[in-house]
């Protein structure tokens, strides 16, 4: 959520706890059935984290949630902190797979700025669509969740970013006359400040009606002016 921005690796002490030795990895479903079951479980738990914050979660709360037995969970999950561990590894995985979206919608437009404004506004319709979770993972930082791991994955997610948006604007930077690694380093901070300026208006926002900070159409805008002024390239 979905793609969620946020993930890591739980100590044992589970939601928030410290980082340490690695949770028990669970067995990946094999039959359809199965991966459904565990399909429904991030879906409630995403729900649950939504409505009562990750400290407040239970595994009772997320079973009952999804619809499923404890006994379902169970016997694919030796605990929560394995729970967790899966859950952040597919929102990271489906937050990859929405960036790759977002660059293949924006990638037809004739000019520069043109997709740099299609890539732009493809990621705020993502923080927008996303804010009540973006919320919930606001808290739970503030609150001492993450570590170093979650920290890191993040990282990893900002680096595809940031090659994905190098893919789409590449060539008018090397046309332009910039060295590849300048070009890299562009892209890298265009990618910072769309997120850091989508995610602030999503968390400002309110989770229960939708609404953003910011208008959403000047929100863009700003956005697509900073990140052209970033890279280098004109607006036209």
């Amino acid at each position: 959520m979905s793609v969620v921005d946020f993930g890591g690796r739980i100590g044992p002490g589970g939601l928030g706890g410290a980082e340490g030795a690695a949770a028990p990895r669970a067995s990946p479903p094999l039959q359809a059935r199965s991966r459904r079951t565990l399909e429904r479980l991030f879906e409630a738990a995403e729900r649950v984290f939504v409505r009562d914050g990750f400290a407040g979660a239970t595994v009772a709360g997320i079973v009952a949630e999804a619809g499923v037995s404890v006994g379902a969970f169970y016997g694919r999950f030796p605990d929560k902190a394995a729970f967790l561990e899966a859950f952040f590894d597919q929102s990271f995985e489906r937050g990859r797979a929405a960036i790759d979206a977002d660059a293949l919608a924006a990638a037809s437009d004739g000019t520069a700025a043109g997709r740099v404004r299609a890539y732009v506004g493809q990621r705020v319709a993502h923080y927008r669509d996303r804010r009540a979770v973006l919320q919930a993972v606001q808290a739970w930082l503030a609150g001492g969740g993450g570590g170093g791991a979650y920290a890191r994955r993040r990282g990893d997610l900002a680096d595809h970013a940031a090659a994905t948006l190098l893919t789409l604007v590449g060539p008018d930077l090397a046309r332009a006359g910039c060295a590849p690694d300048e070009a890299r380093r562009r892209t890298a901070f265009a990618v910072w400040l769309i997120a850091v300026g989508a995610n602030d208006a999503a968390l400002r926002g309110d989770a229960r009606n939708g609404s953003l900070r910011f208008a959403e159409r000047p929100l863009i805008d700003s956005l697509t002016r900073a990140a052209l002024g970033v890279l280098g390239l004109p607006e036209a």
